[in-house]
């Protein structure tokens, strides 16, 4: 015969009724998160559709001109780190240059790219042979960039360029 078996305390229901709960909290979120990775099927929300409908339209309003291909010597200045005379460097940079515009004004800053070659050449020369070594090693040639545009501008007028994309680039000491 077997011991009659004590009731357990209000302590220990308490601790097993948590528990039970706590199982119960960890299975609902395991399952919610489950669904939430899947998507539980759930076509894309309207606002993502709306979102990439005008990131298209923007791209179809948006045209690339070429500007051309540059290949500069740059000479550079740094000064010495002991305090002792100037090192000079003599720098490539070879690179290409386009604009984007928007659509409606993409064949006057093509024609007027062309006409301009000269002016847009001496331009992008001058930039580049006034920018700093170190202006010209930053990542995505922010300072390089803006220093472009503001000369470029006046030859284009302020609201055709976009942004400029300068691409291809290799700097090489001489």
């Amino acid at each position: 015969m077997r011991p009659p078996q004590a009731q357990p305390g209000p302590t220990r229901l308490v601790q097993t009724a948590l528990g039970r709960a706590a199982r119960a909290l960890a299975c609902a979120g395991c399952v919610a998160v489950a669904c939430a990775i899947a998507g539980c099927g759930a076509p894309e929300a309207p606002a993502d559709e709306i979102d990439e409908m005008m990131l298209l339209s923007a791209a179809k309003d948006v045209e690339e001109v070429p500007l051309g291909e540059f290949s500069v010597s740059i000479p550079g200045v740094r000064p010495h780190p002991m305090g002792g005379p100037e090192a000079r460097n003599l720098v490539q940079m070879d690179f290409r240059l386009s604009m984007e515009t928007t659509a409606a004004a993409a064949s006057a800053a093509r024609r007027a790219a062309e006409r301009r070659r000269g002016d847009v050449c001496n331009r992008v020369i001058g930039v580049c042979r006034s920018t700093n070594l170190d202006d010209l090693n930053e990542q995505d040639l922010v300072t390089f960039k803006s220093h472009l545009l503001d000369s470029l501008e006046p030859l284009f007028g302020r609201d055709v360029i976009s942004r400029l994309i300068v691409t291809d680039v290799m700097t090489n000491p001489l």
